[in-house]
């Protein structure tokens, strides 16, 4: 399995790699990311089975995030504009009310949105 994680705060993934580890995915079969032009970069230049999408984005490595980066990359992943869609997308996000904006694009593709936080592993088990 090859996992692409876009987020701008990857240190949150040290949990879930070490849950990935345990059922056999290895650091080396995941990729990390932390912007929506870099997640762009990788899916046009190799397949991923699973995405795992920061809901609050920036568009570049510097920039600012927002919404609109992440909802742009699931329409362009949706429409087929990228030559290598991953098979699953999961997005996740800490913040409850900026998963709520976007909920609902997600549920529109069928896919999920988990919402991380640092006090338990609850996110971990449903990823």
């Amino acid at each position: 399995m090859k996992i692409l994680v876009v987020d701008d705060r990857p240190k949150r993934y040290e949990r879930l790699f070490a849950a990935f580890a345990k059922i056999g995915i290895g650091r080396q079969h995941i990729d990390l990311v932390d912007s929506a032009n870099g997640a762009r970069e990788k899916l046009g230049s190799q397949s991923y089975d699973l995405l795992i999408l920061d809901i609050l984005l920036p568009l570049w490595s510097e920039g600012d995030p927002d919404t609109q980066h992440s909802a742009d990359l699931l329409f362009e992943i949706r429409e087929g504009e990228l030559p290598n869609p991953p098979r699953y997308v999961l997005g996740i996000t800490a913040d409850r009310e900026v998963a709520a904006a976007v909920l609902q694009q997600f549920e529109d593709y069928t896919w999920t949105v988990l919402h991380y936080a640092d006090d338990n592993d609850e996110w971990v088990g449903r990823a």
